[in-house]
């Protein structure tokens, strides 16, 4: 996080002065008002304080309170908690899904007879669907790089970008465009590229069984190998040793407002035959490219969203049996 905020921003990614109240203008027009929140030691510090634990562990709070974290579903390490305190039970879900991916499937049967259920982290964009989604990002992929353009995906260094970087694969082998490079830019990608198949605990059954013949579980992995994957920290770490054109390249920030996405975009911004895909949810399609437009560079929306809806919170609130009927749901502000 520190090293995209870091970057120096080109124009277009400086702070747009009409996305801000009037009252506040005079603080961003004089920099020097400005001062660091903070930096690398300050987040290790923070990180040097937590305590990993692992599914079905209970976790004891100062002798008041009962905690047990539950695979939530949703992407390596989501939990969903069961918290105990004495005869009362809360079953708090957060980010969570239903759908299957790479991770160990939601566990439902422990939540069940909680005095009070929350709710909260639904999906943002109910009314996309995530395998609609992936094929409509496969879909614009494969035109794009038959017609010899470039396809900029910003988006976070983990979670579904595991799930789509496998659909990619088939997809491009079924068009036959296995010689097209993918990259993937992040001050974090090495990290975030071994930390799933060293940590299988937190896969599914049929990952977890590719362990133990022993094969690595994620093809990413042997795509690494054979460089037709490749990933660096930033663009001038390398890139443009195996860069050509056409090529799909993952990279950050997906907020467009910092980090190597806003290079590239600039760079292939004014040719028609590039695109930009836009797969987080967190994000606004418009808000995003504002700065950036008007430009020739196709883009797209298409949100892959693993979060649970409210369909199917309802039906989850149905399905999990409360001792008096109490639940809340709680969206995301």
């Amino acid at each position: 996080l520190c090293k995209y905020i870091e970057q120096c921003p080109t124009r277009r990614s400086e702070v747009d002065m009409n996305s801000i109240p009037s009252h506040v203008h005079s603080i961003f027009k004089q920099k020097s008002h400005m001062r660091q929140v903070y930096n690398k030691d300050v987040i290790d510090s923070c990180f040097a304080k937590i305590t990993p634990v692992r599914y079905n562990e209970q976790v004891d709070l100062f002798g008041l309170v009962d905690c047990v974290p539950l695979p939530a579903g949703h992407s390596i390490g989501s939990a969903n908690w069961v918290i105990k305190a004495g005869d009362y039970k809360i079953s708090y879900v957060s980010s969570s899904s239903k759908l299957t991916n790479h991770t160990l499937p939601m566990e439902v049967i422990s939540l069940a007879n909680p005095d009070v259920l929350l709710l909260s982290n639904l999906s943002l964009n109910p009314m996309y669907f995530p395998d609609n989604t992936l094929s409509e990002v496969c879909n614009v992929v494969t035109s794009t790089v038959k017609s010899g353009g470039n396809v900029l995906i910003p988006c976070h260094s983990t979670g579904v970008i595991l799930d789509l970087i496998e659909w990619l694969i088939q997809n491009l082998n079924k068009n036959s465009l296995s010689d097209v490079p993918i990259i993937i830019v992040s001050p974090v990608a090495d990290a975030a590229l071994a930390h799933p198949d060293i940590y299988g605990e937190w896969l599914n059954d049929a990952k977890q069984a590719k362990l133990y013949i022993p094969e690595l579980p994620f093809q990413h992995s042997q795509l690494i190998k054979s460089k037709r994957i490749h990933h660096f920290s930033n663009v001038a770490d390398g890139m443009r040793e195996v860069y050509k054109t056409p090529c799909i390249v993952f990279a950050g920030h997906p907020s467009l407002r910092c980090g190597d996405a806003v290079l590239l975009l600039e760079k292939w911004r004014d040719d028609t035959h590039n695109a930009v895909i836009l797969i987080e949810s967190e994000f606004s399609f418009a808000t995003t490219l504002a700065p950036f437009l008007p430009m020739s560079m196709r883009s797209y929306f298409c949100p892959i969203d693993p979060s649970i809806n409210y369909s199917q919170a309802s039906k989850l609130i149905k399905d999990i049996p409360r001792r008096n009927g109490h639940s809340a749901l709680i969206p995301l502000l």
